[in-house]
């Protein structure tokens, strides 16, 4: 979407406000920020073909501008496909805090005006703002696309395309982190499988690109951690510390297992180091070995597979201190997954042993997602709640925050239980590395605020063209 064109808006108001469960402290409220589809109009599909969640909006990220606080957007996807990505990208944007929010398509797909006409998917969505203001956006469409505004979300360049699938190579899973303290600087990360001459990629690299000039122009994509045999990292994300004048990158690796991770093949969690601004970087370090069922993991009560989740990683800006949070059935006798974390306080040189972050009942929990700052941590997960009539698979959104750095977690309730049985149903592609499970986002948007925590994150809907949406929540 160019910048000078004026787009239609959905306002989504305090009326959609949804009412959060009484808990310990203070009820958090949710609001709902996306509405239906801005890609209804789309014929490059056909009228729903089959595989199509209509309405379906997944896996939002969140981000908030430093320049004017009540500024913040989340992206996701919208329309999402059983087989692999989405009809598009959506981006909601708030300039009061989160009372109100108004949505917007972003440029990444054929079906979006302004969209790069060959592909009609997308998928993947990141947000992130550099300290002058400028957001910046990332999706995987026939490649890694770039877009950012300058307005707070309001408008959206026409993407720069970082990379493209080619006969030697297919891009996955990629993230854009802006400079915590330079403006117009910022970082995409992605990887890049190499392709095999039969079976699926199970070799992958982590690819960099860095802009300096807010997003006109990117570095040449270069490896900053490369493939082993049969192995490689499945999605990696920058962090910038400040406080050390050094670059994070953090990654998810893994060995066979493809397309998830699993018991019997090693997934590791590993941190590189950079203090020249992206240019080198140190060897990886091990963070922690994951012990996740991965593909095998269900919902207890329909026994349904549950698409597996990315790892989260956060950092306090004030102290240090880095925190990783995973699943993992180590605390489960390998019988199913639950959130852990281990945080670090030296810069990343040694990680704390794993510890259960909480459970729920039956002890499953999913899709973490962890922030920091001032020495609080916050942890978000979904676990199942107390059966409720009508739900054959209750679950609900839950906040473990932590007042000293880590060690210890009270948990609430975030909104209301929700039916996990109406998340889209992934049928999985495994020439892809796409796996099938029932699919709310492989993350959730959560981020540190001056006064606490925000997060945007998604539940189900008992109505078949609109299976899901995106909330909102204050936390903390």
């Amino acid at each position: 979407m160019g910048r000078g064109r004026a787009p239609a808006y959905l306002l989504i108001g305090a009326s959609a406000a949804l009412a959060a469960v009484a808990a310990a402290g203070a009820t958090p409220v949710v609001r709902t920020i996306s509405h239906g589809t801005p890609f209804a109009s789309c014929s490059l599909d056909g009228r729903a073909p089959p595989g199509l969640f209509v309405g379906a909006e997944v896996e939002p990220s969140l981000a908030a501008n430093p320049r004017a606080p009540r500024n913040l957007v989340a992206v996701y996807q919208v329309d999402r496909w059983t087989n692999g990505a989405a009809r598009g990208i959506a981006a909601s944007f708030t300039h009061d805090g989160g009372a109100t929010w108004r949505e917007v398509p972003l440029p990444f797909s054929a079906c979006a005006h302004g969209g790069l006409r060959s592909f009609a998917r997308a998928s993947d969505p990141w947000v992130s703002f550099d300290p002058a203001g400028r957001a910046y956006a990332i999706a995987l469409g026939p490649g890694i696309e770039v877009s950012t505004s300058a307005d707070g979300g309001r408008r959206w360049s026409p993407p720069k395309v970082l990379a493209t699938n080619s006969g030697r190579y297919v891009v996955d899973k990629c993230a854009v982190t802006a400079d915590p303290a330079r403006a117009n600087v910022a970082y995409a990360v992605w990887e890049r499988y190499l392709r095999r001459s039969s079976g699926p990629p199970i070799e992958s690299d982590t690819m960099l690109a860095i802009t300096r000039d807010g997003g006109r122009s990117w570095s040449s994509p270069r490896v900053i951690l490369p493939h082993g045999d049969k192995a490689g990292p499945m999605s990696s994300v920058i962090l910038g510390d400040s406080r050390r004048k050094q670059l994070l990158h953090l990654a998810e690796w893994q060995a066979g297992g493809f397309p998830a991770p699993d018991l019997a093949h090693e997934t590791l969690l590993e941190l590189q180091v950079s203090r020249d601004g992206g240019r080198t970087w140190s060897p990886p370090r091990r963070i922690a070995r994951v012990r996740t069922v991965g593909g095998d993991l269900r919902d207890p009560a329909t026994r349904r597979v549950i698409r597996p989740s990315v790892a989260s990683f956060g950092l306090d800006r004030r102290s240090g201190a880095m925190y990783a949070a995973w699943t993992d059935s180590r605390f489960a006798a390998g019988k199913t997954d639950q959130v852990v974390i281990a945080r670090s306080t030296d810069g990343g040189r040694t990680w704390s042993a794993p510890a259960r972050v909480a459970t729920g009942a039956k002890g499953i929990s999913i899709i973490p997602s962890v922030a920091a700052a001032g020495g609080r941590v916050a942890v978000t997960y979904f676990a199942p709640a107390a059966r409720r009539r009508g739900l054959r698979a209750p679950f609900r959104y839950v906040l473990a925050l932590s007042r000293d750095g880590g060690r210890t977690f009270r948990s609430t309730p975030v909104g209301a239980p929700f039916d996990l049985s109406d998340a889209p149903a992934l049928a999985g592609d495994p020439s892809l590395l796409v796996p099938p499970g029932l699919f709310l986002g492989d993350y959730m948007g959560l981020i540190a605020r001056r006064a606490g925590f925000a997060t945007a994150f998604v539940t189900t809907n008992p109505v078949v063209t609109n299976r899901t949406d995106v909330r909102f929540a204050r936390l903390g």
